[in-house]
C-alpha cells in the first residue's frame, strides 16, 4: 500500500489518484459533446451519474449528434461495456470473503481506472485479497467517481468558453494509452494490443462506434491465439 495510507480505502483512492486526475479532460469532452447533442446540463450529469462508463457516454452523445435511433444507442453502448463483465469476474476471485450484497453495491464503482489500480495491487501482491482488497478497489473506485463527477461538472459549466482544439479531444486517447502500457507485461498482452490498434485503425469509418468493437474482437481472439500456440 501506498506510505503513509492508513487503510486500504485510502491507499487505493491515492493509487488511483493520477488515473483520476488524468481522466478529468476526458469528462470535459463528453459533457461538451453532450451539450453539442443537445442534452441539458441536468442530463449531462445525470449520464454520468447514473452510467459512469466514459467510453460509452462519449460513444452515446456521437451517435445522439447523428440522429442515430435510441435502441442503436443502447445496444452500441451495452456491446462497448461488455468488458466489465471480464472484469467483475475477475474481481469476483479476488473479494471471495465477501457478501454478495456489497459487491453488487460496489458494481457501480467499477471502471478500467479503478480496475487496473486493483489488478495491479494484486498482480504486486501488496493487498491481501478478501475484505482488505475490496477495500482498496473501494477507495479506487471513490477516486476515479470523485474526478470524473468534478470533471463532468467542469465541463458542463464552463465547456462553452473552452478553444475547439483537437487536444481536448486526444486526452481520451491518452487515458487509455496510460492505462494500457503498464498491462504490457508480456508477449501475449503486446500482440492482443497491437492487433486491437491495427483493427480498429482500419475499421475506423464503421458507422456505430464499430471500429471499438472490431478492435476489441481482435484483440481476443489475437491474445488467445498467441497464448494457445505458446502451449
Amino acid at each position: 500500500m501506498r506510505p503513509g495510507a492508513s487503510s486500504p480505502v485510502k491507499a487505493g483512492f491515492w493509487a488511483c489518484l493520477p488515473a483520476g486526475l488524468g481522466s478529468i479532460p476526458f469528462a470535459v469532452v463528453v459533457a461538451v459533446g453532450a451539450a453539442e447533442a443537445g442534452l441539458t446540463p441536468a442530463e449531462t450529469l445525470g449520464m454520468s451519474l447514473i452510467v459512469f462508463a466514459g467510453v460509452a457516454q462519449l460513444a452515446a452523445v456521437e451517435l445522439l449528434r447523428t440522429g442515430t435511433p435510441g435502441l442503436v444507442i443502447v445496444g452500441v453502448t451495452v456491446l462497448i461495456n461488455l468488458r466489465f463483465v471480464l472484469y467483475s469476474a475477475t474481481l469476483r476471485g479476488w473479494f471471495a470473503d465477501v457478501g454478495r450484497g456489497g459487491r453488487v453495491a460496489s458494481a457501480q464503482l467499477l471502471t478500467d481506472q479503478a480496475f487496473a489500480t486493483t489488478a495491479a495491487a494484486h498482480a504486486q501482491s501488496s493487498v491481501p485479497e478478501g475484505h482488505e482488497m475490496f477495500r482498496y478497489y473501494l477507495g479506487a473506485g471513490l477516486c476515479q467517481w470523485s474526478c470524473w463527477q468534478g470533471g463532468t461538472a467542469l465541463g458542463v459549466a464552463f465547456g462553452a468558453l473552452l478553444p475547439d482544439s483537437p487536444l481536448w479531444r486526444f486526452s481520451v486517447a491518452l487515458v487509455f494509452i496510460g492505462l494500457g502500457v503498464p498491462a504490457l507485461r508480456n508477449k501475449g498482452a503486446v500482440v492482443a494490443a497491437g492487433a486491437a490498434i491495427v483493427v480498429a485503425v482500419l475499421c475506423r469509418g464503421l458507422p456505430y462506434g464499430g471500429s471499438i468493437l472490431a478492435g476489441a474482437a481482435a484483440g481476443m481472439v489475437a491474445g488467445a491465439l498467441f497464448d494457445r500456440g505458446q502451449r
